[in-house]
């Protein structure tokens, strides 16, 4: 059997700042570093891991190089891996995107997965690369445990397949919070969704998308 721990990073300067990052490469804010020190700390004292995978984004590498010093497992950058590209969206504030491009971000607030993200991918394509990195990963580990540091959009977009959703039905699935884990098994063609977006070990430091995201 495989074990997927899916880790959201750490909160980062976009995310504190309220801008769209995509794949802009933005740096964990000092509240990000100290919720990857805790997520790393969870899982090097619950679970034994075998490989780590990350976004080559920083603020998922960085969250993911936590995780490879307290475990002793080397990273494997991937840029299959990363957020969504949200072309003319990446670095505009959530509030000058509602007015700049209101038809298309109202579309991404209330509709993400049928969302076109203007010069840049849309969600269905974002789903797409997500899922031809994850059947990778698990054609090259058929058992163990392995880690992957990536972005709240790919979280989403494998939690889309596992609860039986189309990737245009993806608002029915929740954003899930900073340096959170969502752990999946894979065993004999068998995917099963042990836990979603927990932060428990996080304790007073959780953080979440505001709601105009």
């Amino acid at each position: 059997m495989l074990t997927l721990i899916l880790v959201r990073h750490g909160e980062s300067r976009a995310n504190n700042e309220k801008f769209f990052a995509g794949q802009l490469d933005v740096e964990l804010s000092p509240l990000g570093f100290k919720q990857a020190e805790l997520t790393a700390e969870y899982i090097a004292s619950t679970y034994k891991v075998d490989k780590i995978y990350s976004s080559s984004l920083s603020r998922a590498y960085d969250t993911a190089k936590a995780i490879s010093k307290r475990v002793g497992v080397p990273i494997i950058s991937s840029d299959a891996l990363r957020e969504i590209n949200s072309g003319e969206w990446q670095g505009l504030h959530f509030d000058e995107l509602k007015k700049k491009y209101a038809d298309s971000y109202s579309v991404w607030i209330n509709d993400i997965g049928k969302a076109q993200t203007p010069s840049g991918e849309s969600v269905r394509e974002l789903y797409d690369r997500i899922w031809g990195a994850i059947d990778g990963i698990v054609k090259e580990n058929p058992d163990g445990t392995v880690v992957i540091s990536t972005h709240a959009t790919p979280i989403r977009a494998i939690l889309c397949k596992l609860h039986g959703y189309s990737p245009e039905e993806m608002k029915n699935i929740s954003w899930g919070s900073n340096a959170s884990l969502t752990i999946v098994t894979y065993d004999g063609g068998r995917w099963s969704l042990v836990c979603e977006s927990y932060d428990e070990h996080l304790a007073n430091l959780k953080t979440r998308f505001p709601s105009n995201v």
